[in-house]
């Protein structure tokens, strides 16, 4: 998970990367200046059990999650 978040934390490399992601912030309505931050920040805090909860929940076959997602 530490590589997933260098990336996040990794400044733009182009103008136009920061210019998307603050169009992105505007355009949806949330002006999170600092969304890479807050998102590593709930990404460290992620633990083996949360993951495991998640799995359970979405990827499982039938579970309700799993079910709605695999067919239309």
């Amino acid at each position: 998970m530490e590589e997933l978040a260098r990336s996040k934390l990794e400044p733009p490399k182009r103008l136009s990367e920061l210019a998307a992601r603050h169009w992105g912030e505007l355009e949806a309505g949330t002006l999170v200046w600092d969304r890479p931050t807050a998102e590593v920040a709930a990404l460290r805090r992620l633990t083996l059990r949360d993951l495991q909860a998640f799995y359970q929940v979405t990827r499982e076959p039938f579970s309700a999650f799993y079910s709605i997602s695999r067919h239309p």
